[in-house]
């Protein structure tokens, strides 16, 4: 191994972007009094392979890692913000633990980092939301389970990661944002009771989905929401949802609904096949 640089954080133990230019070497270790890593901080270095973040810092900037495309090795002992695009485009990270003291995650934080595998959350987090294309692109990553103080999962969280199978929803979830699960690999859908919203296109191109039954929370379903999911058989609507949009599934999936129900109405409209529940 080469040399190790070792930073002492200036203006208020902020690491910034002015001393993140200077860094040439692939490691980094932060001063253990540093509190935070400023916007665009690292942003760029190709060089940077591993990047020692002491306890003590809570924030990691906007951007700070964005396009590290050496990066291969994170730490987030006691993060509490991770902001918008921090990680963006490390094509080489593989695994990232959350602090339990987690409390957000900006905008594509992990955007496009093709080799994420693995993405943990401790049970203590306090996110209510995933952010907006926050693992966009991550094809690597195979299942997640999602805190369970998040209350929305908005659009594009998980937008083309092509070998997600396995999703845990949490029971506080109350809305699926539009083309959230777009084209992943989902295999079984667990939808939780208390769930109210299903986004335009949130499950867009599932192809290996084969059944759904959506619960009787629900009381919007989006266009297109499960529209595409070639291999798709059954989607099980038993209530009377406030709002169906159009062509929510292909015309090769029956829609399981209840006999003279609005359900079955909006059925007829687009020619879809039905099978009644006793």
């Amino acid at each position: 191994m080469g040399q190790i640089l070792t930073w002492k954080a200036k203006e208020k133990n902020v690491f910034t972007r002015a001393q993140g230019k200077k860094v040439r070497e692939k490691e980094l270790v932060l001063a253990s009094d540093c509190r935070k890593i400023e916007d665009e901080a690292l942003m760029n270095n190709v060089k940077i392979k591993r990047v020692q973040i002491p306890s003590s810092v809570t924030e990691v900037g906007k951007q700070s890692f964005a396009n590290c495309t050496a990066l291969n090795e994170l730490c987030f002992d006691n993060i509490e913000r991770i902001k918008q695009e921090a990680f963006s485009c490390c094509i080489r990270v593989r695994k990232a633990e959350f602090s339990k003291k987690l409390q957000y995650i900006g905008k594509g934080a992990f955007f496009r980092c093709k080799k994420l595998e693995t993405a943990t959350f401790p049970e203590s987090v306090t996110c209510v939301y995933l952010a907006e294309e926050v693992f966009y692109g991550c094809e690597s990553l195979k299942e997640i389970k999602i805190p369970k103080s998040v209350q929305e999962i908005k659009s594009r969280a998980f937008y083309k990661c092509l070998n997600l199978e396995k999703v845990e929803f949490p029971l506080a979830l109350r809305k699926i944002d539009s083309q959230a699960f777009y084209q992943t690999a989902l295999k079984e859908l667990e939808l939780p009771d208390g769930l109210r919203e299903i986004g335009d296109s949130a499950f867009l191109k599932c192809n290996n989905l084969e059944s759904v039954k959506i619960p009787e929370s629900v009381k919007r379903i989006e266009k297109w929401a499960f529209h595409g999911c070639h291999r798709l058989k059954v989607v099980e609507i038993a209530h009377e949802p406030e709002f169906i949009g159009d062509w929510i599934v292909n015309k090769s999936t029956v829609i399981r609904c209840r006999k003279d129900s609005k359900v079955e109405a909006y059925c007829k409209k687009f020619e879809f096949a039905v099978e009644y529940i006793e």
